[in-house]
């Protein structure tokens, strides 16, 4: 027998089509990325429970969604960096981006993998998430948007200004870059969120810290695409 549903975990199933739909603009996400930080947890629950009906199979192509969509972003912003002078914080940018996507790919393997090796893959994403420093990589990012890394030369959005300054497609580059952004953070934060949940961690704490960082995420890139002309 199934195990019943909150309604939180209902509505959880339907936010991340909203938030990475194909038509979503450079800041939207932002705007309900907050509700988003429960869809990690509601996800661990459903497979712990043994649950499988189309809910869950619903929830397991939104996620793939998710990382087609980032591979297509990877795709865009390549051709952007090709226009723009490569520095020191194209590689540290890339590193923090490289661990968020690879924590994700396991946690979605976990998601969609055979029910039988979920115990196997749930592990392997708890030690690896726990050995790479997860968290920091998130952190890192948003310390490298709101200029308060010591990690980053400089802020990303000031780097990705001054480089696009002065050319024709200077608020398309800002755009395209926040856009990109809010994908990192928010496959930064399913996978945290999924981590807490197998680790039995306090979660609405983590909401609450993140929601505060993600509205100071957007007042930057708010910021930065004014500065753009």
């Amino acid at each position: 027998m199934m195990s019943e549903k909150t309604p939180e975990d209902k509505s959880n199933r339907q936010l991340i089509g909203k938030i990475l739909g194909s038509g979503v603009s450079a800041l939207s996400a932002l705007s309900v990325i907050h509700p988003c930080f429960g869809v990690a947890g509601t996800a661990i629950r459903f497979i712990q429970q043994g649950l499988d009906d189309e809910n869950i199979r619903t929830l397991q192509r939104e996620f793939s969604s998710v990382n087609e969509t980032l591979d297509q972003l990877s795709q865009q912003h390549h051709k952007t960096l090709l226009r723009i002078k490569k520095g020191t914080l194209d590689g540290q940018y890339a590193t923090a981006e490289q661990n968020l996507r690879h924590h994700f790919r396991m946690y979605l393997d976990m998601m969609q993998g055979d029910p039988d090796l979920h115990e196997q893959k749930r592990n392997a994403f708890k030690e690896r998430y726990s050995i790479d420093q997860g968290p920091k990589h998130l952190e890192r990012l948003y310390e490298g948007v709101t200029g308060k890394s010591k990690v980053f030369s400089k802020p990303i959005l000031g780097f990705y200004l001054e480089y696009s300054k002065g050319t024709d497609c200077a608020r398309c580059t800002m755009e395209e870059l926040c856009k990109r952004l809010n994908y990192l953070f928010t496959i930064g934060l399913i996978a945290l969120m999924g981590y807490a949940a197998i680790n039995g961690y306090d979660e609405e704490d983590l909401r609450e810290e993140w929601a505060e960082k993600m509205r100071e995420v957007q007042e930057k890139m708010q910021e930065a695409l004014k500065m753009c002309k």
